[in-house]
């Protein structure tokens, strides 16, 4: 095995056990991000900027739930055409996020409570970093205007 591969897999085992602990210690939620995205939703917002707020992160969470089943071919294995309607079963199954493993809605994509906002800390840096740093992601290197 090569030093890359075997660093890989202890990483995977670490990030195991981590969140294994950070649930016992914190409790268990479904997986996914499929929670927050459906605080978001539920959520009712008493000023204009609190809305704005809820929607930013609904359409965050929105947004990453798409990309994480965008990586899963859903129409050959489960017969699902549309990812946005998986996304409304899955927010009119409470937050139950469907299972890729089995293509049921089983309640065993479960991952600790802390994890999400951990998620959204990493994120927050992230955009802060790029935001002081006047730096910007884009798809092509030919979409920035300093491109020659």
């Amino acid at each position: 095995i090569s030093i890359s591969d075997r660093d890989s897999l202890r990483d995977l085992v670490e990030d195991a056990v981590l969140n294994c602990r950070s649930a016992a210690k914190n409790g268990v939620g479904y997986g996914a991000n499929t929670m927050g995205m459906l605080v978001t939703a539920k959520k009712i917002a008493k000023t204009d900027q609190e809305q704005l707020i809820l929607r930013v992160l609904y359409d965050a969470y929105y947004d990453m739930l798409t990309c994480l089943y965008n990586t899963v071919d859903f129409k050959t294995k489960f017969g699902i055409d549309n990812i946005s309607t998986l996304i409304k079963s899955i927010m009119g199954k409470g937050g139950v996020p469907l299972n890729i493993t089995t293509g049921e809605y089983d309640g065993k994509v479960l991952t600790s409570i802390e994890s999400e906002p951990m998620i959204l800390d990493t994120i927050s840096k992230i955009i802060t970093i790029m935001f002081t740093a006047n730096q910007v992601l884009l798809q092509a290197p030919s979409l920035s205007h300093y491109y020659y």
